[in-house]
């Protein structure tokens, strides 16, 4: 989403609806006012108030949240994509006087249908009941005999030589479709004739009425339109019968000035082809299918998105829908791959990764275009096969130098060579790659995102907040928010930590356990164990509303805010729960190896609660089941709570190397009394 700075460095984000299509979606569903619709997404969200100031800015076609828009196209009965306001739609003029309340009796929609009322008699009068009968019939006729469509009719026999054929380029004539009619203008000169010159008065009239005012057999014309980091371009082939889409792709806005060539030449192929057989044959891996590719549009902004669970269900929600559309496209399918491995990954779900296999090797299948190479990569890298990956990234940027994503991919490849191959000197390697990632596409808010989790790592914790900051600079989200707490909270600035928490939540998202329970153990860490209280509880109610399965660390969290709060009872059943969730992940396979640290840590620390020590023979037991599980332990999150298991186990020592760790990354967290004895 391109983001417009004013002179106090404001930022207006969103997307705009049109009033127009608002009005007439709500005129189909049988609603008469903004309040009606408002109170109608309250009904089936089940909320206590109904959201009027959204439903008043989305009319008054001001930027709102995509998930906003999502929400009043569900309550209007239609996809959000039919009430974006486009460069087709007329501009409501924006009221910049104080807008009235959204239940105003005035308001234009209720004027709308305040004139349906007025004349509700000539309903009545049978001069209408005939010319409604009329209608009727007209309707049946044409469902049994329907008129023959004019996009993509090929009903007009093409002439049969195209050296004859007289050719019209149209379009406005900013930069980039200036290039776009210049490249193609070059690649058809040779073989077809050219309407050179054509005056511009030619753009105000119908479409099939371009080719007769030119005088040519045919038009070619197009459009861009954008959502968010990608671009959708729709070519059209134009004569006095008939539109016909020659070509329909979507792409990275960044990389389409680099694709030029290849995308004119497709263009120019197809036109040659349909005129020399009368048909029109979509590129393999794309399709002509419009709704597919918006479809595809509308997936790819969900992933660009946070990474969290419910914006990863949105997307595949889309792409399945796209794939129903045409099974053939290879965009998508590409794209459900990433999609279905990012939620593997945030489920910690090994074998869920496996089962991708599938979806990934098809879309490479079907055609080896950016997203199934990129779904490819992902997979393969994610199996932990670096170097098959680090050639499919290759091979995109071989064949598209601007895609970002691959860059992305390429700098996760090397900071796991990295740390596998014990080789520090890589990581500055990988500085570059995602340093030419934002050179390439400087408006992302992941490429410094994912830059300051590197820097953080390698000890460079003011620069990696510093680049964190940026990434929130650009999109204020969940996955940028969060790491600023955790970073903040590392370096022992722990106000600065709870506002970047407290954040999250003022964002028109989704809302998180993940966040609530980051707020809880701050808290705890504070001493305010009330409030550690308070955000553990509403964490967990958030869990059934996500519907999230599987996680342990929710409990965890709450008996350890209940146990500093003297509840001892609500803390042992939080940890048996946990237990018993772990236990469940670890039969099923979810990464075995901390899952079976987390399992000893959560009964030590259920041991521990009583007596803050624990006796033999408990202890010899539980500190044989540590000392098994111990290599295990790979990620932060294992080492943490296996060093935090041998201090309660009163076992310093195999603690002391975990805690050095720690101290240079993370001081903030060893000021906890517990790790006082590792700190002598």
């Amino acid at each position: 989403m391109v983001i417009k700075k004013d002179n106090n460095q404001s930022r207006k984000r969103g997307i705009k609806a049109s009033r127009q299509k608002l009005d007439a979606a709500m005129l189909a569903v049988g609603l008469k006012t903004q309040t009606a619709l408002a109170k109608k997404i309250a009904e089936q969200e089940g909320l206590a108030t109904p959201p009027k100031d959204m439903v008043n800015r989305a009319f008054r076609q001001l930027p709102v949240e995509p998930i906003s828009l999502e929400r009043i196209a569900e309550a209007l009965c239609v996809p959000a994509y039919q009430l974006y306001l486009t460069s087709e739609d007329t501009e409501a003029p924006v009221i910049k006087t104080t807008p009235q309340p959204v239940d105003s009796k005035q308001s234009s929609t209720d004027k709308v249908h305040d004139d349906i009322i007025e004349n509700k008699k000539r309903w009545q009068s049978p001069a209408f009941i005939f010319v409604f009968l009329l209608a009727i019939l007209i309707t049946s006729y044409q469902f049994f005999f329907p008129p023959t469509n004019t996009e993509n009719s090929n009903k007009v026999r093409p002439p049969a030589s195209i050296e004859i054929v007289k050719l019209g380029i149209i379009n406005s004539d900013d930069t980039i479709n200036k290039a776009i009619t210049n490249r193609l203008s070059q690649q058809l000169s040779p073989t077809v004739k050219l309407v050179k010159h054509w005056p511009k008065s030619v753009m105000q009239l119908d479409q099939l009425d371009w080719s007769k005012s030119v005088e040519a057999d045919y038009v070619i014309t197009w459009k861009i339109t954008n959502l968010e980091r990608f671009s959708h371009l729709t070519v059209y082939l134009l004569d006095q019968h008939q539109r016909i889409m020659l070509y329909n792709d979507a792409l990275l806005t960044v990389s389409l000035n680099k694709q030029l060539g290849l995308l004119t030449n497709r263009i120019a192929q197809t036109f040659t082809t349909f005129i020399q057989t009368g048909s029109v044959l979509s590129i393999d891996g794309l399709t002509l299918q419009n709704e597919a590719v918006e479809q595809f549009m509308l997936a790819m902004q969900y992933l660009n998105q946070e990474n969290t669970l419910a914006n990863l269900s949105r997307a595949e929600a889309r792409l399945q829908r796209a794939i129903r559309i045409d099974a053939n496209f290879a965009r998508a399918q590409g794209a459900l791959c990433t999609t279905l491995l990012r939620k593997a990954s945030l489920s910690s779900d090994v074998k869920m990764i496996g089962e991708t296999e599938d979806t990934c090797t098809q879309a490479l299948k079907i055609a080896p275009v950016e997203e199934s190479l990129q779904g490819m990569a992902n997979f393969t890298r994610a199996k932990g096969k670096l170097e098959d990956s680090m050639a499919y990234y290759q091979d995109i940027l071989a064949m598209n130098p601007g895609y970002t994503d691959a860059l992305y991919g390429q700098f996760k490849v090397v900071q796991k060579q990295a740390a596998q191959q014990k080789q520090p000197a890589l990581y500055s390697d990988a500085i570059n790659i995602i340093d030419n990632a934002i050179a390439q596409e400087p408006e992302s808010w992941r490429a410094y995102f994912l830059k300051s989790h590197l820097l953080y790592r390698i000890g460079k914790p003011i620069e990696a907040i510093t680049t964190l900051q940026k990434s929130v600079e650009k999109d204020e989200n969940f996955n940028n928010l969060n790491n600023l707490g955790t970073m903040h909270f590392c370096q022992g600035d722990m106000e600065q930590a709870k506002q970047a928490f407290l954040k999250v939540n003022k964002l028109e998202r989704d809302p998180s356990w993940i966040i609530e329970h980051q707020l809880a153990s701050l808290f705890q860490f504070l001493g305010e164990t009330n409030k550690a209280v308070e955000y553990a509880e509403r964490g967990m109610a958030l869990l059934t509303t996500e519907k999230v399965d599987g996680h342990f660390d929710p409990w965890i969290t709450k008996a350890l805010a209940y146990q500093a709060d003297g509840n001892k009872q609500v803390a042992h059943e939080s940890f048996a729960k946990a237990l018993q969730i772990a236990e469940r992940l670890r039969i099923a396979g979810k990464a075995p190896g901390n899952t079976e640290v987390q399992l000893v840590y959560i009964k030590v620390a259920d041991a521990y609660i009583d007596e803050q020590s624990i006796e033999q023979p408990t202890k010899q037991q539980l500190l044989n089941e540590l000392n098994e599980v111990a290599s295990k332990a790979t990620i932060p999150n294992a080492l943490v709570r296996l060093m935090l298991a041998y201090v309660m186990l009163g076992e310093f020592e195999p603690a002391r190397p975990i805690y050095k760790q720690i101290v240079g990354m993370c001081p903030g967290f060893v000021k906890d009394p517990i790790l006082a004895p590792l700190a002598s």
